[in-house]
């Protein structure tokens, strides 16, 4: 399961959208440091092509992939997040950095700019700054177990390749890795060569105002306040809101849709009349890989597999309109999940 850390300055609406992606409480306050404490809970990745699928084959349960979300509490002091919040962020898979655009008096703001491009240039800072800590530590560890070496190990070059990088102001993942290069990150998990969403955060109608954003990430335009308050109505009055307000996809589709992106991640399912179910891969996953994510013993007798898109088993009305078409595939071992992959595993005990 992925874990996702929500970031960002004071009082940008983070703990706003933790609850509208979550449908469970954060602490929604206004100025200082509203949000005090971790808190963590589950968005369920729901999958409207999976639901389609499921009616067809008369389901008894579906079964959505689970994110686990995290709100992070900021320090008091400079710097925002303390040492042992940094070990927290850490072990997540990725961040979505929340960012304010919308309007709020003097002291709402805070020391919040109101610029979006200087509140990533605050947070990118105290990322890169956590960074170069960590990796003078490793160099130091290095340059000790190395001295009877005549020639500097590739791992000491890296690490102080990415210190060079990280003291010229740049992140690690705006440098292209060789693979070799992205193992020695993998015990020291540097923030800034994690994957992240931006997700600006605008007033009830639009944004702001028209600011020149570059990024090579994901991002997410919305108003965290509507949708924390979408998500408290029932299935109907969510639809009529979202048609009041043109909205067509809800911050739920639209940010995990984009955290799949950013951690290169695709569904595949299994549809029966005993459960439907979508499963979490990474994108350019074999088959057998994708037969382990369901089981391990999928994996280790995998034989053949049984493959349609989605798009065609909901057009062909499930598996008994499939029989007699050629959209129905035998894959072998070598076959490469695409996402929206229905499958059958054929296996042997």
């Amino acid at each position: 399961m992925s874990q996702i850390a929500l970031i960002g300055l004071p009082n940008v609406g983070k703990s706003t959208v933790f609850s509208a992606l979550t449908n469970e409480e954060s602490q929604i306050d206004i100025f200082p440091f509203s949000t005090n404490e971790l808190v963590t809970s589950f968005a369920e990745i729901k999958d409207e092509r999976l639901k389609k699928a499921s009616i067809i084959e008369n389901s008894e349960k579906i079964v959505y992939p689970r994110m686990q979300v995290y709100d992070i509490p900021l320090n008091p002091s400079k710097p925002l997040f303390t040492p042992n919040l940094f070990g927290k962020l850490r072990e997540m898979d990725g961040f979505v950095v929340v960012l304010r655009d919308f309007e709020g008096n003097d002291l709402d703001w805070g020391e919040v700019p109101k610029s979006i491009n200087e509140q990533i240039e605050k947070i990118n800072i105290e990322l890169i700054i956590s960074d170069i800590e960590i990796l003078s530590n490793k160099e130091k560890k290095l340059i000790k177990e190395s001295k009877a070496i005549s020639e500097k190990p590739k791992v000491l070059k890296t690490v102080e390749k990415a210190i060079g990088i990280l003291e010229d102001g740049s992140q690690l993942n705006d440098y292209q890795w060789e693979s070799d290069e992205l193992s020695f990150f993998r015990d020291l998990s540097p923030l800034t060569l994690k994957p992240r969403v931006f997700l600006i955060n605008t007033g009830e109608q639009k944004p702001n105002k028209e600011e020149i954003f570059e990024n090579d990430y994901e991002t997410v335009v919305t108003s965290a306040k509507i949708e924390y308050e979408i998500s408290l109505l029932n299935e109907l009055e969510q639809i009529d809101i979202r048609n009041e307000y043109q909205i067509d996809k809800s911050l739920l589709d639209n940010l995990l849709s984009s955290i799949y992106k950013e951690l290169n991640l695709i569904s595949f399912f299994t549809v029966g009349d005993k459960e439907s179910k979508a499963w979490t891969v990474l994108k350019d996953s074999k088959i057998t890989e994708a037969a382990g994510k369901i089981h391990t013993d999928l994996e280790k007798g995998f034989i053949k597999a049984d493959v349609v898109g989605i798009e065609d088993f909901i057009e062909y009305k499930g598996w008994k309109g499939l029989k007699n078409t050629t959209k129905l595939r035998l894959e072998g071992k070598e076959y490469v999940v695409t996402d929206g992959d229905v499958v059958i595993i054929r296996f042997s005990k």
